[in-house]
C-alpha cells in the first residue's frame, strides 16, 4: 500500500480467533495498513520504535507505563486498547494518558473509527449504558466543535433548516455537515442520530 493517508498500525498479540478476526477487519480497510502484528514484550517494543505506527493496537494486559511512553514521542503515537469487560476505572485511567479504551465485542465499524480516531491524536471510550443497550461508541473529540453543535441538534430531531437557522447558515452547510458526522460515527442517515449523545473527555 502505497497511500500516504493511510493509517500505519502495529498489532499486539491477541489469543487465537481473537488476533484472526481483528486482522480481517483491519484487511478490510484499504485506510489501514498493518505493519507488524502478533507481538509482545521487547518484540512490540522494537517494532513500534523501528515502524513508528500511526497506532498500536493492544490487549489489556498492555503495561501502563509504555502507553504513558507512546503519549510522550514526538509526533504521539495512538494507542486502542481492546478489553473484555472494561470497567470505567479502567476506562478513565487510559483515557486520562490519551488511549482509547474499546470492548473485544465492538462491532467492526467501531473498531475501525476507533483505530482512525487514535490516529488522529482523539481517544474514545465506552459508558457502561451505552454498552449494556448495544449502542455505539461514545466518542471524545471525534467531530468538530461545529459538527457537535449540529450533532446536538439532529440529536432532537430537527431538520436542516431549523439548524441553518440556529447556526445561521445555509442549509446545504447544515446537510454537508451532517454527512461528515454520519461518516464519523458510522451511521447510514441522520434518522439514526435521534435521542443519541456524545460524552465530553472526562
Amino acid at each position: 500500500m502505497s497511500d500516504d493517508s493511510a493509517v500505519t498500525v502495529v498489532v499486539a498479540h491477541f489469543d487465537g480467533l481473537m488476533g484472526c478476526g481483528l486482522m480481517a477487519e483491519l484487511q478490510k480497510d484499504r485506510r489501514v495498513q498493518v505493519l507488524a502484528s502478533d507481538l509482545a514484550g521487547v518484540a512490540l517494543e522494537r517494532a513500534v520504535a523501528r515502524h513508528q505506527p500511526r497506532v498500536v493496537i493492544f490487549d489489556e494486559a498492555v503495561d501502563h507505563a509504555f502507553l504513558v511512553g507512546l503519549e510522550s514521542r514526538k509526533p504521539a503515537i495512538g494507542a486502542v486498547v481492546l478489553a473484555h469487560r472494561p470497567s470505567q476505572v479502567l476506562r478513565t485511567s487510559l483515557l486520562a494518558v490519551g488511549v482509547t479504551c474499546l470492548a473485544r465485542a465492538a462491532s467492526p465499524a467501531e473498531l475501525l473509527a476507533a483505530i482512525h480516531s487514535a490516529a488522529q491524536g482523539q481517544a474514545t471510550f465506552y459508558r457502561a449504558d451505552d454498552e449494556a443497550s448495544g449502542g455505539g461508541p461514545v466518542v471524545a473529540d471525534v467531530l468538530t466543535e461545529r459538527e457537535a453543535q449540529v450533532f446536538e441538534l439532529l440529536s432532537r430531531g430537527r431538520s436542516y433548516v431549523q439548524i441553518a437557522r440556529a447556526f445561521q447558515i445555509a442549509p446545504e452547510t447544515a446537510r454537508s455537515h451532517t454527512i461528515s458526522i454520519c461518516q464519523k460515527l458510522d451511521v447510514k442517515s441522520k434518522r439514526q442520530l435521534r435521542g443519541k449523545s456524545l460524552s465530553t473527555r472526562l
